[in-house]
């Protein structure tokens, strides 16, 4: 029989033993547990608080805990059994497929599904109709390992502490258009002063409409914004709800079918004597826990996306992008007109160069001078640019976006 240093007592606990939800940190070990606290527990273990084990048998749970810990590290470090990829939007009508962008094409070709296959590794696509914040809130709650992101709103995560790298771009010069009811009176921007204007918050669309609105010596306080999703804000212009939506490419559509009637568009030049042309970026970035434990993994996704990017840039294969794109619900007819102003070499390319970053912080600085977070954001310890590095050597492609 064994013999204990000190004796076991048994006792009525006084109350039900609470479960603690951690928030996580760094070394915690796959099974949710850090492993110091694992360690500290080893040394007096508690049921409700009153059963205290010591000696001999604490020392074997010590030894125990840690070979457990060592396991768990050593299969953490291994292949994961899926991959969880997260998109800031939705196609017409909610359908999961998006266009204008590398992602869309991604996933229309099965490119990761085939990438991953050979090893069982599964790829989950989340198209989010919430947008940005819920990308966010998905990154935030551990949901998504990768996700497609606007500028805007992975700057408001980084602000907010959510702990990402920037792995690539993806889509740079996305326009904007300002749609008002077809029967409407308005003509210009300045026509809506003070009426309702529906800005999508948190998104890219917000900090876009935001310069756009400074360009014309206005700010969102000259309007009654409202905030709804793309899927929401159309159904009230038709009922008369909201004065004026902003939106992106598939307004082009409804205003050839007569359903708006565009009165400011990002493809027209700018108020003199501005000369910028405001636009979006976009880019993938992944959780740093994921890109840590992961970096084989990570390093293939990337290499994918460039190989997609420079396969989309052939004109050889515009007609089939475009065709691919179109699934999203957006005509053919709108991406060509979109890639006759921004070719699809410049639009899809996935550097994190000068002009990118610049923009970044450019956005960065913009939204906190706005106070639309509360943070100065540092762009420059953001990227992991060997990854981006690695794919562009292993594909000859080094010059090929210069």
């Amino acid at each position: 029989m064994p013999q204990f240093s000190r004796p076991i007592t048994l006792e009525k606990a006084t109350e039900p033993p609470r479960r603690h939800v951690a928030k996580e940190q760094p070394g915690k070990c796959s099974a949710g547990f850090h492993p110091l606290a694992l360690w500290r527990l080893a040394g007096s273990l508690q049921i409700g608080g009153a059963l205290q084990i010591g000696g001999a048998l604490a020392t074997f749970c010590r030894i125990t805990l840690v070979l457990v810990i060592a396991l768990a590290s050593i299969l953490d470090a291994g292949e994961p059994a899926r991959i969880r990829f997260g998109v800031s939007s939705v196609g017409i009508g909610g359908r999961p497929a998006v266009g204008g962008i590398v992602t869309g094409l991604v996933h229309a070709r099965g490119a990761l599904e085939a990438e991953f296959a050979a090893d069982g590794i599964a790829v989950e696509w989340t198209f989010n109709k919430g947008a940005g914040p819920q990308t966010n809130e998905q990154l935030a709650g551990g949901l998504i390992d990768v996700a497609w992101q606007g500028d805007f709103p992975a700057l408001i995560g980084r602000a907010q502490g959510l702990s990402t790298r920037l792995l690539l771009a993806d889509g740079r010069g996305g326009f904007v258009h300002l749609a008002v009811h077809p029967d409407a009176p308005a003509r210009s921007l300045r026509d809506l002063v003070g009426k309702r204007m529906v800005i999508f918050k948190g998104t890219a669309t917000q900090l876009l409409v935001a310069r756009i609105l400074g360009q014309h010596g206005l700010t969102e306080r000259d309007f009654k914004i409202i905030t709804l999703d793309a899927q929401s804000s159309l159904p009230a212009l038709y009922s008369r709800d909201v004065d004026a939506v902003w939106g992106g490419a598939s307004f082009l559509d409804l205003e050839a079918q007569g359903s708006v009637r565009l009165v400011l568009s990002t493809r027209d030049p700018p108020p003199a004597p501005h000369r910028e042309r405001i636009r979006a970026y976009t880019a993938i970035l992944a959780a740093s826990d994921f890109v840590d434990r992961h970096p084989a993994i990570v390093q293939r996704i990337v290499s994918v996306f460039v190989r997609t990017a420079a396969w989309s840039a052939d004109p050889a294969n515009t007609e089939t992008v475009i065709d691919l794109w179109s699934r999203s619900g957006t005509s053919p007819e709108v991406y060509r007109r979109d890639l006759a102003a921004l070719p699809l070499r410049e639009r899809l390319s996935p550097l994190l160069d000068t002009q990118c970053l610049d923009h970044l912080r450019t956005v960065a600085q913009t939204a906190f001078d706005l106070r639309l977070i509360r943070r100065q954001v540092s762009i420059d310890d953001w990227p992991a640019p060997h990854f981006l590095a690695e794919a562009l050597r292993a594909q000859n492609l080094e010059q090929f976006w210069k």
